[in-house]
């Protein structure tokens, strides 16, 4: 563990440990991560860097793995543009309404099932809002395929679970 020395010689508020190849930073004091990740976040934030699951997998070409730069910040802007006020939202007012009835009526037939409901109204809702697609109300293959993909996403950027992000290359 390395510690940076404060203004007075003695030990400061940034810190770094290296465990198995991956560097953490530790800042110990409020006032310096605010300073850090919010006033100068262009500087010194990111996304961490995931081998198996981001650049073998390819997950690193999407919104959650983006690296901060040009690419991310348009993408976050045209986000922005669809949903990113109230004013934006109201046109999908009706349609989320409709969702949400939905999302009752499958939870009051199927309540031991919560979880499943909440991930196929989410992604009604995302899919109608980005590309117009309405879910089938049984077995939806595209809703089938996204839920196999966040748990492959999950799978893959499990901390440790992967050699290729431990060890140093």
């Amino acid at each position: 563990m390395q510690t940076l020395p404060g203004a007075d010689g003695g030990p400061g508020d940034i810190m770094s440990v290296n465990l198995l190849g991956q560097t953490m930073v530790i800042l110990n004091s409020p006032k310096l991560a605010f300073n850090m990740l919010d006033k100068k976040s262009s500087i010194y934030s990111d996304h961490p860097t995931l081998t198996m699951g981001g650049e073998l997998t390819g997950w690193d070409r999407t919104l959650a793995l983006f690296r901060y730069g040009n690419v991310f910040h348009e993408t976050r802007r045209l986000l922005s543009q669809l949903i990113g006020s109230r004013k934006h939202l109201e046109k999908f007012h009706g349609h989320l309404e409709t969702e949400t009835r939905k999302f009752l009526y499958r939870l009051m037939r199927h309540p031991d099932n919560v979880g499943k409901q909440v991930r196929k109204t989410a992604g009604a809702i995302i899919l109608m809002m980005s590309h117009g697609y309405k879910i089938q109300e049984e077995e939806d293959p595209i809703i089938n395929t996204a839920d196999e993909a966040v748990d492959q996403f999950s799978k893959s950027t499990a901390p440790g679970a992967f050699l290729v992000d431990v060890f140093p290359y």
